[in-house]
């Protein structure tokens, strides 16, 4: 099954650097619909690490390498407005990778960048690197307060994220003091088809990290006030 974000790349405006540029639509514009934040469609940040990791993956040349993504920064919420399930504009995601390893994710449309969204850096090793064992009863054993699914997803829309189906992929979660464990699964409708972790997983890893919070503090005002969105 073809990555639906992997397309092969091509040269740069300046040396050194290309380009990878999909246009948004199809199941991938269904998924990214079903991330809400203040009634408007906003690309998560996980969309482009997808991206990076897809690209990495499957078009340098490196299948034998392994990558580690590092100095991730993300600014400009991309908000997309479709008319009836399409895009008024042809619209793309722009990866420019620089032969340093620097990158960064941007929209584009006809062809030209409109805003950065995402910068960072990936690095590559010849060699995998020893694998840790982890023993995932240990961390149920250390983990005995279950979080109810509730706690998660009623203050998010409290605060104006009322994520959707395809973003509600937390489906279970257990905590300690300092650890958490986690089961985060995608919608299986085929919107996630052929991803590498897909978009709506890895924003889950990003909700469940949310269980060291005193989750019912969303709801208050002060914290509204700070929240960002990637």
């Amino acid at each position: 099954v073809k990555h639906p974000l992997s397309v092969a790349g091509r040269q740069g405006p300046v040396p050194g650097l290309t380009v990878y540029s999909v246009r948004i639509g199809g199941k991938v514009l269904d998924l990214l619909s079903h991330h809400i934040i203040y009634g408007e469609i906003v690309v998560p940040g996980a969309t482009y690490l997808e991206m990076v990791i897809a690209t990495s993956a499957f078009r340098l040349g490196k299948e034998s390498s392994k990558f580690a993504i590092s100095g991730v920064g993300f600014q400009n919420p991309f908000v997309l407005r479709p008319v009836d399930g399409v895009l008024p504009q042809a619209t793309e995601f722009c990866l420019h990778m620089h032969d340093g390893g620097r990158w960064s994710m941007n929209s584009a449309e006809s062809g030209q960048v409109v805003a950065t969204h995402a910068e960072g850096t990936i690095s590559f090793a010849d060699s995998a690197p020893e694998k840790q064992h982890i023993n995932v009863e240990d961390i149920r054993a250390r983990c005995p307060e279950p979080v109810a699914d509730e706690r998660m997803y009623v203050p998010f829309a409290n605060i104006g994220l009322p994520l959707q189906p395809r973003f509600r992929t937390v489906r279970k979660i257990d905590r300690s003091a300092n650890e958490i464990i986690a089961w985060v699964a995608a919608e299986e409708d085929g919107t996630n088809t052929g991803f590498v972790f897909g978009p709506a997983v890895i924003d889950g890893s990003f909700q469940a990290s949310c269980a060291f919070q005193n989750l019912e503090a969303l709801r208050s005002e002060e914290h509204t006030s700070e929240l960002q969105s990637p």
